[in-house]
């Protein structure tokens, strides 16, 4: 009785970030003072997760991993 889809996926990051948010405001300045190259890869790294989960939803994608991960034994 879950979420569709990538819904589940768009549920748990809305819900993480909700949790964060009042770290990310009180810790502002301290956020907003670090190199723009490193937060943009950790959105990015964020993001590209995001997608990953969604193709297991979507693809073969899992069949595919333990294919990969089980071919030496």
């Amino acid at each position: 009785m879950g979420l569709a889809g990538a819904w589940g996926t768009l549920a748990i990051t809305a819900a993480a970030t909700l949790l964060l948010l009042p770290i990310a405001i009180r810790q502002g300045r301290n956020i907003a003072g670090r190199d723009r190259l490193a937060l943009a890869s950790v959105a990015l790294g964020g993001a590209a997760f995001a997608l990953y989960s969604i193709g297991f939803v979507y693809g073969r994608v899992a069949i595919i991993i333990l294919l990969y991960f089980l071919t030496p034994v």
